[in-house]
């Protein structure tokens, strides 16, 4: 929700960098062609990044990541989570099944350090069985 609100806020500014190109067809056209331009070349580029983000990660870290960062308890300590930082040494490997590993997750006023565990279960969904919190750190502004 948060993301959507800045996205229209976003959207206020735009409005009056491009009136002025608006008001003239050459201009519009211009414009048009500007934007067939770089919104392939930005989707081609969101893709490679995707392709990037997931060289390397297995499917259980990546599954528990992102139950971590849903995970209220963890949010009530850290606020929103802005990224996380993982070790090669940290991850678990491609076959582990229950798989443990350990993440970083920094968040608005803090950055936590855990160990955790993920399971599989019969119907391919993968579940947190346990966290432990390593550490703590306070981030200073």
């Amino acid at each position: 929700m948060f993301k959507l609100i800045i996205y229209i806020l976003l959207l206020i500014p735009c409005y009056f960098l491009y009136r002025p190109f608006l008001k003239t067809k050459e201009n519009r056209l211009r414009l048009l062609k500007l934007h067939l331009i770089l919104f392939p070349l930005a989707f081609l580029m969101y893709l490679f990044y995707l392709f990037i983000d997931r060289q390397g990660k297995v499917e259980s870290f990546r599954e528990g990541v992102k139950l971590l960062k849903a995970n209220k308890e963890i949010l009530n300590k850290i606020g929103y989570v802005e990224s996380y930082s993982v070790y090669p040494s940290w991850m678990p490997k491609e076959t582990d099944n229950p798989a443990s590993f350990r993440v970083s997750l920094k968040g608005d006023s803090e950055e936590i350090y855990l160990t955790c565990k993920v399971q599989k279960d019969s119907s391919g969904i993968w579940h947190l069985t346990a966290i432990h919190q390593d550490s703590l750190i306070k981030i200073k502004n």
